[in-house]
């Protein structure tokens, strides 16, 4: 009854993953208000970064070895720095608020030194 609720795999356990839903299901949320005119082009970048933040800390968490892991992550970092950019881009269009922008800004910050300290803690079991 109550294990329903509880996370099946170990990458669910983690407070990153579980944030990084959250940016991908901001982000979706607030590109559908932007102009028609950018669905292919930044609408499309935003929310491929969004994405590819969970979905890289799910097939690294998947990996045998703790490298390959830490690729994967090192990849998810990589795509919140992306994302960071968009926004920036979207902001200065016009398409998001100030109030907008800081709000996803904030959390893609925190989502960003979630993964950079699962980096450290990555690197440091390396042999």
């Amino acid at each position: 009854m109550g294990s329903q609720n509880r996370p099946r795999n170990s990458f669910e356990k983690l407070d990153v993953y579980q944030q990084s839903l959250d940016l991908v299901s901001k982000v979706l949320r607030i590109t559908r208000k932007f102009p028609r005119s950018e669905r292919y082009e930044l609408v499309s970048q935003m929310r491929r970064a969004a994405m590819s933040i969970p979905t890289n800390i799910v097939e690294g968490s998947s990996r045998r070895s703790t490298k390959e892991y830490l690729q994967f992550v090192s990849v998810a970092y990589g795509s919140s720095r992306e994302l960071a950019t968009h926004l920036q881009i979207a902001h200065s269009q016009d398409f998001l608020s100030d109030a907008e922008y800081e709000a996803i800004d904030v959390l893609r910050d925190r989502v960003g030194a979630m993964l950079w300290k699962l980096r450290q803690s990555l690197e440091s079991k390396e042999p």
